[in-house]
């Protein structure tokens, strides 16, 4: 179910690819017989590639939806902010950075204290979902704007499902260095 899943919502290219195959198969046999209705079988493996796109638009995943929310706290941070991360962070949030409300104003000083010049999420990262639950270890790379040298951060963050939306339910002290395992 989940490669079905991943296929159609996630990554289509395959499914775009074997239609490709439909089309040049069909084509074939309209070249050979050609008749109307082998014409008209022309137009179906692009109806379904226009089908699978919009799928894949219009859905977004479990996956899709943290990722993105990934990404929001990069840009958010970066920019100085923490605006996704109070959007992000579910209300019985634990971990090491104590409560939301503790984290929050951690992230806020620390940002105040080392304004970042750049964040960057590595995107070799490994997400388990089970349930309503979800698991992700990542490695971020910052740059602070008073040092030249970029850092990596090695995070593992817990995620909870609340109705539609996934929201950080723990989050563990970043390690620095280079996680060679993505």
């Amino acid at each position: 179910m989940e490669t079905i899943k991943s296929t159609l919502f996630e990554d289509p290219m395959y499914l775009y690819v074997a239609l490709v195959f439909a089309e040049l198969a069909l084509g074939a046999l309209w070249y050979e017989r050609r008749t109307r209705r082998w014409l008209v079988s022309l137009a179906i493996p692009p109806l379904l590639a226009v089908g699978a796109y919009a799928l894949s638009e219009l859905v977004e995943t479990d996956r899709e939806q943290i990722l993105r929310a990934v990404d929001e706290i990069a840009a958010d941070v970066q920019a100085g902010r923490v605006d996704a991360l109070q959007q992000w962070i579910d209300d019985q949030f634990a971990g090491h950075f104590g409560s939301k409300k503790e984290a929050i104003e951690t992230a806020r000083a620390e940002i105040a204290r080392h304004p970042l010049k750049d964040v960057t999420v590595l995107k070799g990262l490994s997400l388990e979902i089970v349930g309503g639950r979800a698991r992700l270890h990542m490695t971020t790379v910052i740059q602070l704007r008073e040092i030249e040298n970029k850092m990596p951060l090695i995070w593992d963050i817990r995620w909870i499902a609340r109705g539609d939306h996934w929201r950080v339910l723990e989050a563990d002290k970043p390690r620095i260095g280079l996680d060679l395992r993505l």
